[in-house]
């Protein structure tokens, strides 16, 4: 997977903060010890991103698995192709790539101008046709007029 540079300078000042050899970030161990000390658990990472999607006042319901959904959409919206993105999420099929990525208003106003932009050259073929079939039917007309044949 590709990490942008942001993230990479984000992870590196938070493991500045703890320091901790293993983990970049660290959870507390259960009060039996259960859990392998200082990893952070499934629990304690949903609750910490429930409070990111509060403070951000976002009212949708989303989870940590949907993060993958729109990382996904992003990417196709970017330019990335089905393939390119099948890497990056480590999918070995793209059908399975293939439904994480959504239909949004950008991607289908981006799928149209791949299309026109396919079928420019095209246009300006058909519009100089346009320009030149009086021309072409003209001459034709005044060459059956120079044979003796009626138009």
């Amino acid at each position: 997977v590709i990490l942008p540079e942001l993230a990479l300078t984000v992870l590196r000042h938070e493991w500045r903060r703890h320091h901790h050899p293993v983990l970049l970030f660290p959870g507390r161990p259960g009060p039996d010890n259960a859990l392998a000390p200082g990893f952070m658990d499934r629990g304690s990472t949903q609750k910490a991103f429930a409070e990111v999607v509060r403070d951000c006042g976002i009212r949708k319901k989303v989870s940590i698995h949907s993060l993958r959904h729109s990382y996904a959409t992003h990417l196709i919206e970017a330019g990335l192709n089905l393939l390119a993105v099948q890497a990056q999420l480590g999918h070995t099929s793209p059908n399975t790539t293939a439904q994480y990525v959504h239909m949004t208003e950008l991607t289908t106003h981006n799928n149209r101008a791949v299309v026109n932009s396919l079928v420019g050259p095209l246009a300006t073929l058909f519009e100089a046709s346009l320009v030149s079939a009086p021309v072409r039917v003209a001459t034709a007309r005044d060459e059956l007029a120079r044979d003796g044949r009626r138009t």
